[in-house]
């Protein structure tokens, strides 16, 4: 998503905003897991903070549901 830097909250809302409404299935959660391109894993909970969403750790991601999404970005259908 960007390189070797933090991913920044715009990164995310902008990821979780067309994973919410990619398909045609409502997605319950959205586990996303992000890497450098060295391959090392990059920190998302520092931007998902930024944005107030409520999410879960899980590993080296995040566990987000759908109304969170809605709740912290308006992305509601």
């Amino acid at each position: 998503m960007s390189g070797e830097d933090p991913v920044t909250s715009d990164e995310l809302s902008a990821f979780l905003r067309a994973a919410r409404h990619a398909g045609s299935r409502e997605p319950g959660h959205i586990d996303l897991f992000t890497k450098s391109q060295s391959g090392a894993s990059l920190d998302l909970t520092a931007a998902a903070d930024q944005l107030g969403i409520l999410y879960s750790k899980i590993g080296d991601g995040i566990d987000v549901s759908s109304d969170a999404i809605d709740d912290a970005l308006g992305t509601g259908r």
